[in-house]
């Protein structure tokens, strides 16, 4: 609550105690001097009663501060003499008046009770304020436009700054006393020119950049000026220099460079300073108190309005000192504040002890801390209960055991003349700006509901105020704690629930901090903090608190990028409500059991921004945390975003541009990091994808910067952790999109309700927008997934379906509409997951990406932009993919699965855009050219060497099904169906050229003869599974191929660092050699010298008999295998974890071939309950069954018929 304005009144309080009569040696008895004593005692008890605030005939009063007193006229030259008339218990309104100029010394209000009517307000009538309400093409427009008239900037040499308020020039020419009707405007000699302070900030709304405030103190300066002469109401700004406090010099935290180990600017470069143009707001005052108190006062809150304390004493090296404890210190009282500030104290600006504090029309405390000569001092000879770190340094606000409120009214229209978003609410270059103990803190405004896009703004169409961006939001309010010395904002066991933004920048630690406390914002801006932007222990924050009340203004939030000129409520063109750039460490930590999550709000998508920074007006860095402008230069250690130690957070429409990581140092989820048994969940949208990114020009990206970004992962789960990605997701530009390590897990799945497991519609609409379906496009410069040391990938509900009936489907009970009795309500997949799928970008692990020539059948331009396209790659983008595959990626590793880990997928259309022919070969080749190496590994029609691999290590796992593949049903086309050509993705032939044996089910393979099919490919798929090898397999090269018997092999094989056996049999494939070799730098390999491989290449004959599936064909050279026989470098019995289904089957092309007895790297399988198919889930309806009852012995799953 806030407190009317006080009217005062006309009664005179001015009287005091008489003489009581006492009879003289010459008086004599008589009656009417026998009362006299008693009429004394009658006016003293009408007095008393009055005092205590009991029945009287007063109905109101004004009391005036002046610098000339006139009792009788109520008015007083020293505030003491009126502090000393008012009642302790008030019935009555009552009004005091300043009207004096300069130091006004200490105001002291101690027991005051407001009961009733009664109400005290002290107002300034020497106070004037004003900042800018409409600006429009550089021309004022209205009584309260304002704006920086002069050149140049506030430096040593430029002292002096000019500007122009008109609205400030009236108020405070005609100020006037209402008691006695008199005007008390003074420019000279001990008025304004001479005596005035003044609190200056550039004005802030959501879009704007860091701003500074300073404090003038006018003295000789001459506030009023007319030099400027060109706009009525000019002023003259000075500068506060060391002149004048010499703790300003070195002392400030603009003077600090942020962390060492950085390349970032110093902390002062990247404010916005005072420069010609830019709008600004002003709190001038006529005078100050050394110090405000009240203590012990109730009822009604007592108001100030338009108070300045200012606490320091003297003047450069020799006097200067910050002398007052506080400047505002309320003890169990409750006071409303309107435009106060305080400055210069030895230890807290405000300070509130069980107390209630109503906060409107601005609130500034600056410069609050110790002083010892020239430098900030310490605090061990204070109050003893001024023992902790945060005392020591100094505190902007300071609350504990009480309750602040900031102002909630506002025009919900957003007209620009109603700015409640223009008010400072400043707590700058103290110690901590604000410090709550078990304290509260509400209030605020978060936006307007006005949807039109011509709203006018305080920056205009033309320079210097800015191009193009007419529409502001007015509305939404903001607390601003900025250039501290320690953290901006720190809450202790407390609760901080405000509608507005909070902005935290240019601290020496943490931009905010809350220990086992909760938070709630609608916003949170933390910008440039040497330490961590948001540091949350063991507290809850709640981000888009209040959006509902602001819906229409928020609504269809891609009108923010889309229309430049547009600015929804609480969004700036070129940056989200929730803004995280350029801090030192962490852009947020959640640790120690903390939360982050959005408040629930019905078609959330609808209403909320990216969870981002800020970046250009324009371009691919719109509105993403982590990075300033176009640098690309920096480089970071620590995740932008890190949950950890049992913390969780839900993030809406993630966005982060990453910068290089630190020579020689890897960095586990540059962008994300969840680790200690923590979990994230990304939730992208139809007009916001969540989007990780490595800006990079493809011009000036070096071998030295590729390198620096192959050792990060964008995002991490690690140790016991688990991320999960939903809705629109896009990650480029890192060595790895997404890790999970230490028995993690990354899931991409529809988005599901945390509360009741059900698809969430409420939010989201997944039934009725496909464009919040999960949609991901993953590229990287090493492999786009990982999982290692016992950890999981799963991917579900991304666009796929299933080749059997409803009815026979081992899911039918989430594809119908009616589940079964007692199962899950998940219901009806297609509906809520038909527009998702999962697209892979991989590169080639070498920097010859960089330099790749094209070629016929690679048509990539020269060089691989190593970030993938960024014209595709601004956060609302969700439609489309993003980009071609030839032009952004190599092909390489999609999936990798090491250290006992699991991938496992289901309902997943996986499109591909890259051409048939590259993904065809026989293994990965960055130079491949689709007939490479036709002396030796050129199969019949060449092939192409841009595999797309999945890897599958050591005993990791894999297991796959209802499958599509550019939404075509893959499954349909069997391996038996005639006419399919190289025009449809497949693996190699089934020949080498010297009619070994490759894949059985390739071209002219093993598989095609027996079926009298032999022209066509049966090894359907876009993908190629590689298991792992013996390690040394890596060094191989083979000593004999056909019709070359010296031992030759390939040519150059050894020199030139071995040939892709590892590749070959990792793939369940034999090679053209019948013996390998180690290459020679290899000591330990020569062990292995003249190794016959087991089979591969040339026939093993066991008593006459060939080992292959079935004997050679007519033409078949005698001697060399044609079909698989066991990989003794790979594991054979891998067919006993590793599980396809028919689907999946004709997803990865040499699939079929692996699962052959022979090779035994997977098992096949059929996603169906039907017994005449073999259905693993098979349940047969007839009499005679096989087993009925029993249903699959290979796989278990909760969610399926099994």
């Amino acid at each position: 609550m806030t407190t009317n304005s006080c009217s005062g009144g006309y009664d005179t309080l001015n009287f005091g105690f008489g003489d009581v009569y006492k009879f003289g040696a010459d008086s004599f008895y008589n009656w009417e001097t026998d009362n006299l004593p008693i009429e004394d005692l009658e006016s003293r008890t009408n007095y008393l009663l009055q005092a205590a605030g009991g029945t009287s005939s007063i109905t109101g009063a004004t009391l005036v501060l002046s610098s000339t007193a006139d009792p009788d006229s109520s008015v007083y030259d020293s505030i003491q003499n009126i502090v000393d008339r008012i009642p302790k218990r008030l019935t009555f309104p009552l009004l005091v008046e300043i009207c004096s100029y300069g130091e006004l010394g200490a105001l002291d209000l101690h027991g005051i009770q407001c009961e009733g009517d009664g109400q005290l307000e002290i107002i300034n009538r020497n106070f004037g304020q004003a900042w800018p309400d409409n600006y429009r093409n550089n021309v004022l427009v209205g009584d309260a436009s304002m704006r920086i008239a002069s050149t140049g900037i506030l430096s040593a040499s430029s002292q002096i700054q000019g500007f122009v308020a008109p609205k400030l020039f009236s108020d405070i020419q005609d100020a006037s006393s209402t008691r006695i009707a008199t005007n008390c405007f003074t420019s000279g000699t001990g008025g304004w020119n001479d005596k005035g302070k003044v609190l200056a900030s550039l004005t802030t709304d959501s879009s704007a950049l860091p701003i500074d405030t300073t404090f003038s103190v006018v003295s000789g300066a001459g506030f009023i000026s007319t030099a400027l002469g060109v706009f009525p109401g000019t002023f003259n700004l000075a500068e506060y220099a060391s002149q004048i406090d010499p703790t300003t010099l070195g002392n400030d935290v603009s003077a600090h460079s942020t962390p060492s180990g950085t390349t970032f600017q110093l902390l002062s470069d990247l404010q916005t300073k005072f420069t010609y143009g830019l709008p600004l707001g002003v709190h001038a005052y006529g005078n100050s108190f050394s110090k405000v108190s009240v203590k012990n006062c109730g009822g009604t809150p007592i108001k100030l309005t338009g108070i300045l304390a200012d606490g320091a004493t003297g003047s450069g090296v020799n006097t200067f000192e910050h002398t007052s404890y506080a400047g505002f210190e309320f003890e169990n009282s409750r006071v409303d504040l309107e435009s106060c500030g305080s400055v210069r104290n030895k230890l807290f600006g405000f300070k509130a002890l069980n107390s209630d504090l109503f906060v409107r029309e601005g609130m500034i405390a600056y410069r609050n801390y110790p002083t010892s000569g020239i430098v900030r001092g310490d605090s061990s000879v204070y109050h003893t209960e001024d023992h902790i770190d945060s005392f020591v340094s100094g505190v902007g606000l300071y609350l504990s055991n009480s309750r602040i409120v900031f102002d909630t009214s506002s025009d919900i229209a957003n007209s620009p003349h109603s700015s409640p978003g223009h008010k400072h609410y400043e707590f700058a270059r103290s110690g901590y700006g604000i410090l709550m103990e078990n304290s509260t803190l509400a209030g605020g405004v978060g936006g307007h509901t006005n949807t039109a896009a011509n709203q006018g703004g305080f920056k205009g169409t033309t320079s210097p105020l800015g191009t193009g961006i007419n529409a502001r939001d007015h509305q939404t309010t903001f607390i601003q704690a900025h250039n501290n010395s320690k953290a901006g904002i720190k809450l202790v066991d407390s609760n901080f629930e405000y509608n507005g933004i909070p902005k935290v920048y240019l601290n020496a630690g943490p931009g905010l901090v809350a220990e086992n406390s909760n938070l709630k914002c609608i916003g949170l801006h933390a910008r440039v903090n040497q330490e961590e932007g948001v540091l949350l222990k063991n507290s809850n924050w709640e981000y888009a608190y209040g959006a509902e009340k602001y819906r229409a203004g928020y609504r269809h939030a891609d009108n923010i990028h889309h229309q430049v000129s547009f600015q929804a409520a609480g969004q700036g063109y070129s940056k989200p409500a929730l803004s995280f750039v350029y801090n030192g460490e962490s852009q947020i930590r959640a640790t120690k059991g903390s939360s982050i999550y959005p408040t629930k709000l019905s078609n959330a998508y609808e209403v909320l921004g990216n969870f981002g920074g800020e970046g250009l007006v324009s371009g691919i860095t719109n509105g993403m945390m982590g990075l300033e402008g176009n640098d690309t230069v920096s480089t970071m250690t620590q995740p932008y975003v890190w949950i950890d130690k049992g913390s969780n957070a839900e993030l809406v429409s993630f966005s982060a541009a990453m910068r290089h990581s630190a020579a020689d140092l890897s960095v586990m989820g540059h962008a994300l990091r969840v680790s200690d048994n923590s979990t994230a969940k990304l939730i992208g949208t139809k007009y916001f994808s969540t989007m990780i990114y490595k800006q990079a020009n493809p011009g000036t990206y070096s071998t030295t910067d590729y390198l620096l970004n192959t050792v990060q992962a964008a995002a991490a789960a690690d140790r016991n952790s688990h991320i999960t990605f939903c809705g629109p997701t896009k990650i480029s530009g890192a060595g790895v999109a997404a890790l999970a390590n230490s028995n993690s897990k990354l899931s991409f799945v529809p988005n599901k309700a945390e509360s009741s497991n059900l698809y969430d519609n409420v939010s989201y609409n997944l039934s009725g927008e496909s464009g919040n379906h999960t949609k991901v496009d993953l590229h990287s410069l090493r492999a786009c997934l990982v999982a290692n040391n016992n950890s999981e990938i799963e991917m579900y509900g991304l666009g796929g379906t299933s080749i059997h009936a409803a009815s026979a489907n081992l899911d039918s009970w989430a594809l119908s509409t009616d589940p079964p009795t007692g199962r899950p309500l998940v219901g009806n997949l297609p509906l809520h997951t038909s527009g998702g799928y999962m697209q892979f970008f991989p590169n080639g692990y070498t920097a010859d990406i960089l330099t790749i020539s094209a070629s016929s059948v690679h048509p990539e331009k020269a060089g691989v932009n190593p970030a993938a396209t960024s014209g595709s790659y601004f956060p609302m983008q969700v439609t489309g993919t993003m980009g071609n595959q030839n032009d952004i990626a190599t092909g390489g590793m999609c999936v990798r699965a090491v250290g006992s880990s699991k991938v496992d997928v289901n309902y997943v259309n996986f499109p591909m855009g890259v051409s048939t022919s590259a993904v065809s070969g026989v293994y990965y080749n960055i130079q491949g050219s689709a007939n490479e190496h036709v002396d030796g590994y050129g199969a019949s029609g060449g092939a192409g060497s841009h595999l797309y691999l999945w890897n599958i290590a050591d005993n990791s796992r894999i297991h796959a099904a209802n499958v599509l593949v550019s939404s075509l049903n893959s499954s349909g086309m069997t391996i038996y169906e005639t006419g399919r050509d190289e025009s449809t993705y497949h693996g190699p032939a089934g020949r080498w050229n010297n009619e070994t044996a490759l894949d059985y089910y390739g071209a002219n393979g093993v598989a095609g003869s027996a079926i009298l099919d032999t022209a066509t490919y049966h090894n359907h798929g876009p993908f190629r599974l590689v298991f792992g090898t013996r390690g040394l397999v890596k060094s191989f090269h083979e000593l004999n191929t056909h019709n070359d018997n010296a031992g030759n092999g390939i040519a150059h094989a050894s020199s030139m660092g071995g040939s892709p056996v590892d590749q070959i049999t990792g793939q369940g494939y034999m090679i053209t050699a019948s013996s390998v070799d180690a290459v020679s730098a290899n000591d330990y390999g020569h062990y292995l010298k003249y190794e016959n491989t087991g089979g591969q290449g040339r026939a093993v004959v066991f008593g006459g008999v060939y080992g292959s599936i079935q004997t050679p064909s007519t033409g078949v050279e005698s001697g060399y295998r044609e079909g698989p026989v066991s990989v003794i470098h790979g594991d054979s019995n891998a067919y006993m974890r590793n599980f396809l289904d028919r689907s999946a089957s004709d997803l990865f092309a040499n699939a079929k071939h692996c699962a052959n007895p022979r090779v035994g790297f997977v098992s096949i399988y059929n996603s169906s309950t039907d017994p005449v198919v073999g259905g693993e889930g098979r349940d047969s309806t007839n009499e005679v069954s096989f087993g009925k009852g029993v249903r699959s012995l290979n796989i278990f799953d909760l969610d399926r018929l099994l």
